[in-house]
């Protein structure tokens, strides 16, 4: 348990709810403050500035101990794009798995402002604008049963497109509005990225967790994955002798049909396909209007279209989970593009995880993965 003392508590609440701030939406974020007695306003920087005035008497040791892990939670299962390597196949792969069980403990964490900040994020705007051309830096080593944790952390930055509330507007911005149906701002971020390593060491995997806000483009997620990749190979190189990260990642082809044709696993909010016909073929990218809510595999045009064609071969499917116990919509997306299902062979390495706040919610995605798979 976290102990704080008089003269800080109010300071590290700060710290904490700024680093939730970074990563949250503000609609979960004000569900979770207010739940531990912790005002808000309307959106976080106005939440920011209240939160800061407040005194120590306000706050408790049990407020700093539930943002804390909350916080580090996210930073290891919050929207994460997954890359699975295996090395047992690898000569000897029991006796790497016992020496990274034996030394990890030994390796060295440098000092950053990342590891200063430590277990909170760097929210400083002009540290971040310092720090944004740093390599992947470890930051954190820790374990979970069996799994060794290896966190790295850089800074993310890209620009968010934000659809904006005619109503926020003046009488006369509404009235030069008058013909546009849709509007939409452009937000720049730059934000701390916890990029997460898990060795398995019961099962011989390593898997890459890749922050993944939505936003970030096709080409900063595969240059993160390089540089995450890079980075976590050096150091093992160094510390067990091994690259783990070499060959062929995960092949998770295989789901694409599978979670599409299980109609009780889910509800598929986005899907692209190519329709076949005897006499034509199609590419369809269909994606849920989230005020219905409607599972797309059971969409009237969707099935319409089903039944005048051959055959559907998906190749982007995205699932999302009710589950009683979590108060969030776990979300799983195959990522691919219609491109791959032509390639030999067919190769889809990569998932998205979102909409998970605990690891418990996260490890409900990754078995209905593991259930398809085998």
């Amino acid at each position: 348990m976290t102990e704080l003392n008089q003269e800080s508590s109010s300071e590290l609440i700060y710290q904490a709810v700024a680093s939730i701030a970074s990563r949250f939406p503000f609609t979960r974020g004000k569900t979770l403050l207010n739940g531990l007695g912790i005002p808000t306003s309307l959106g976080w920087q106005r939440t920011l500035n209240t939160v800061k005035t407040l005194s120590d008497e306000n706050f408790d040791e049990k407020v700093f101990d539930k943002l804390s892990h909350v916080f580090m939670e996210h930073t290891e299962v919050g929207e994460k794009l997954i890359k699975v390597y295996g090395y047992s196949g690898m000569p000897g792969a029991d006796k790497i798995s016992k020496q990274i069980a034996e030394s990890y403990s030994d390796i060295e964490i440098p000092t950053t402002p990342f590891s200063e900040a430590y277990p909170f994020a760097v929210t400083d705007s002009k540290t971040l604008k310092s720090l944004e051309i740093v390599p992947p830096t470890l930051t954190a080593i820790f374990t979970k049963e069996h799994m060794v944790f290896f966190q790295f952390c850089s800074v993310r930055s890209f620009n968010l497109r934000v659809p904006l509330n005619k109503e926020s507007f003046t009488h006369v911005e509404q009235e030069w509005l008058t013909d546009y149906s849709e509007l939409y701002g452009v937000r720049p971020i730059r934000s701390q990225a916890f990029d997460t390593i898990v060795v398995n060491l019961n099962t011989n995997e390593v898997e890459m967790r890749l922050d993944a806000p939505i936003g970030l483009q096709r080409h900063q997620k595969d240059l993160a994955l390089d540089r995450l990749k890079y980075a976590f190979n050096t150091l093992s190189d160094k510390a067990f002798g091994f690259q783990p990260l070499h060959g062929a990642p995960s092949n998770f082809y295989a789901l694409l049909s599978k979670l599409y044709e299980s109609k009780s696993e889910g509800s598929v909010f986005e899907i692209g396909f190519k329709a076949t016909s005897i006499k034509t073929s199609s590419n369809n990218d269909a994606k849920l209007i989230r005020k219905n809510g409607q599972d797309l595999r059971k969409d009237d045009f969707h099935l319409g279209g089903k039944n005048a064609v051959s055959s559907i071969e998906p190749y982007t499917i995205g699932i999302e989970w009710k589950v009683a116990r979590f108060d969030s919509l776990p979300k799983l997306v195959v990522v691919g593009t219609m491109k791959m299902l032509f390639a030999s062979p067919v190769c889809f390495y990569e998932l998205m995880i979102q909409d998970c706040y605990s690891e418990e919610s996260f490890q409900f995605v990754l078995s209905r993965v593991n259930k398809y798979l085998t």
